[in-house]
């Protein structure tokens, strides 16, 4: 079974976030949010600007500082020259390995506040660990997708779980559905100088069911080009890469480069056409995710920090290897991000890198879906489905009636239903007068038409509205019989 657990987000590190869960049910449908929400629970994040500004700002630092020496022959897929090499590497490495336990310690006591502990214990009630959970965090705010979330206590607890990230405010789009019996891949294969794309390159020549188109070092219009003429499943970029400011650029060769809000046509092109997946295997991506909202791409793979050129290979193969053999999407993302914590003796917190980032309407494709996606049935066709199985319904409801089927079923329903009203009270408007054993002994059995002549005129005297007798009265009994007979003319209403 699967859920989606959406982590709501509104607030500042300096004021403190208001957090929103929602639990909801597991869908097959197109639309995420399409199931019915099962639980909504509230709860605060309260002030830390120092986990942002001193923390994760000092782990920042000692990240950055280490070095790819040529000797190593493992090179960071950033712009070569903003790379740093000054100090003895291995002590860098410890630094930077001290620093990430500091701020794993102090991030794992802010998720731990009080204010928030009512919302950790309903998913722990909610939640079976052998569940896959898809984890969502809406959040507009920058800095949070730098943290590790993925070391919160309950993604260690659970093991079917991964985090993504999202904006608050997402549209769904009409996509054109693919009929293609393989997955059609562009992979953009960068500017490289100092790294190997070419390990990249046959990572994905080896995927099973996949055509890829390989742009090598191209220009821009050739990226354009290819964007506008043809639909896409993936579209994946390989080289260097960088955040200016609070947006990505993408390196393309040694003379050219370009921002998403460049390219913006062209993917919103890709998109419209069918597109499910982007992934940037290159350094610094949290600023590529900037547009991607914008643009509505399903859903996208990013690195939050430098990468190294061995841990972005290793994750690209870990991952597609995963992915392609039938893994949930979700699931072959954290499989592959923690097996590289067996680089972190050399490229520390390498585990830490990958980052999901989607559109909370959309639901991540399987590799199966990409070659072939589900067919929704035409409109026409369901209402003519509906049409024909309602007629059907009503004739055989029709003649199990006519032929007596159905009567002991609705003699035993209306009974029960009978048996259930509720007691009837008595109405102080209405008098019965009962003529019991007793009386019939001593006025006689049948009662003489005087007896009941004089039983007329004293319920006449009391001026109802109507009197009503329950008697037989076919022939005279004994006198008195012109008596009776003048009370009933007498009186219209007695009957």
């Amino acid at each position: 079974m699967e859920r989606l657990v959406v982590f709501k987000l509104d607030g500042t590190f300096d004021r403190g976030f208001q957090v929103q869960l929602e639990i909801w049910s597991a869908t097959t449908d197109t639309d995420a949010l399409s199931g019915s929400r099962e639980l909504v629970d509230r709860g605060f994040l309260p002030p830390n600007p120092q986990l942002l500004t001193c923390l994760y700002e000092h782990w920042n630092q000692k990240y950055r500082q280490i070095g790819a020496p040529a000797r190593r022959k493992a090179y960071y897929r950033l712009k070569p020259q903003e790379i740093l090499y000054d100090g003895c590497l291995n002590a860098q490495i410890r630094d930077c390995h001290r620093s990430a336990q500091h701020l794993e310690r102090e991030f794992e006591q802010w998720l731990h506040s009080e204010s928030l502990q009512d919302i950790e214990l309903r998913l722990r009630e909610e939640i079976d660990p052998r569940e896959t959970v898809r984890f969502l965090i809406h959040t507009d705010d920058p800095h949070l997708p730098k943290l590790p979330w993925h070391l919160w206590r309950f993604f260690k607890r659970y093991r079917q779980a991964e985090v993504a990230f999202c904006p608050t405010e997402c549209k769904k789009l009409d996509r054109a559905v693919s009929d293609r019996p393989h997955v059609k891949i562009l992979a953009v294969l960068g500017h490289r100088n100092g790294i190997d794309v070419e390990s990249d390159l046959q990572i994905l020549q080896a995927l099973p069911n996949a055509e890829v188109t390989f742009l090598v070092e191209p220009n821009r219009q050739d990226i354009n080009d290819r964007l506008w003429l043809e639909p896409w499943d993936i579209i994946f970029f390989a080289g260097h890469s960088e955040t200016e400011g609070e947006e990505g650029r993408i390196y393309l060769n040694p003379h050219d480069s370009l921002s998403i809000s460049e390219l913006w046509f062209g993917l919103r092109t890709a998109v419209d056409r069918g597109l499910k997946l982007a992934i940037f295997n290159s350094c610094d991506g949290l600023g590529l995710t900037r547009k991607l909202d914008d643009l509505q791409i399903p859903i996208a793979i990013v690195m939050r920090e430098l990468v190294p050129d061995r841990v972005a290979q290793a994750f690209l193969k870990y991952f597609l290897t995963s992915f392609s053999s039938g893994q949930p999407f979700f699931l072959a993302v954290r499989e592959a991000r923690e097996r590289l914590q067996g680089l972190e003796n050399e490229f520390p917190c390498a585990s830490w890198l990958p980052l999901i980032y989607q559109n909370p309407i959309e639901v991540p494709p399987t590799w199966e879906q990409l070659q072939c996606p589900p067919k929704r049935p035409p409109r026409s066709r369901s209402i003519q489905t509906v049409g024909l199985v309602s007629f059907l319904v009503t004739l055989f409801v029709m003649g199990a009636r006519s032929l007596g089927i159905l009567e002991p079923l609705e003699l035993l329903a209306y009974d029960w239903l009978m048996r259930r009203r509720p007691p009837e009270s008595i109405d102080s408007r209405i008098t019965v007068v009962e003529v019991t054993e007793k009386d019939l002994r001593y006025y006689g059995n049948p009662l003489s038409d005087e007896v009941l002549a004089r039983l007329t005129a004293k319920l006449t005297a009391e001026t109802p509205t109507a009197i009503g007798f329950n008697l037989y009265l076919a022939r005279p009994q004994g006198g008195g019989r012109e008596a009776l007979m003048q009370q009933l003319e007498t009186h219209p209403d007695l009957a």
